[in-house]
């Protein structure tokens, strides 16, 4: 008996194998991290992104840039040791509220309306803080200037340059 259980699960393989769906496809791998189509058509999506066309494609095209660049930055949090807690979610969550005027419940039902879920409104604040403190950690501090107009395009400018430095430093393969 114990023997016709393997030939069985080599003769049942093709079988299953004919029955395979496909589930997605990957748009990049970062450092052997995958980044699904799904998953740039959603961020897509979020931005604003036409349903069909030419301006889908550049949305999908710019989104995927986008998670690269959220892969990277996390990579590199990671191996500074760069973390965000669910308490400092919690309360970035209530400061937007407060800053819209509005209670932590109907914040959250407001960003439904926009195509977030609760779960995935707390998953980007903690995608954003954490690339606040990445930023605060790397940018070259000696360069920053005072004036808040001018800090905001220095650090602008020094994402993309640490982005671009990482991005020499990681492999990254965009799927066609």
């Amino acid at each position: 008996m114990r023997a016709l259980l393997p030939l069985f699960l080599v003769l049942a393989a093709p079988a299953a194998l004919a029955q395979a769906v496909l589930v997605d496809r990957l748009a990049a791998v970062v450092d052997a991290h995958p980044i699904t189509r799904s998953a740039a058509d959603a961020r897509a999506t979020l931005l604003g992104a036409p349903p069909s066309g030419e301006a889908r494609d550049k949305a999908r095209a710019e989104a995927l840039t986008s998670l690269i660049d959220d892969w990277l930055i996390h990579l590199d949090a990671e191996r500074r040791g760069l973390t965000v807690t669910p308490e400092e979610v919690e309360h970035a969550l209530a400061e937007v509220a407060e800053q819209n005027h509005l209670t932590v419940s109907a914040l959250l039902t407001e960003v439904t309306r926009h195509g977030f879920t609760s779960d995935g409104y707390r998953v980007e604040l903690k995608r954003q803080l954490l690339e606040f403190k990445w930023l605060n950690t790397t940018a070259d501090r000696a360069s920053r200037p005072s004036d808040p107009e001018a800090l905001m395009t220095f650090m602008a400018s020094e994402r993309v340059r640490l982005l671009a430095a990482l991005r020499q430093q990681v492999a990254i393969e965009v799927k066609r």
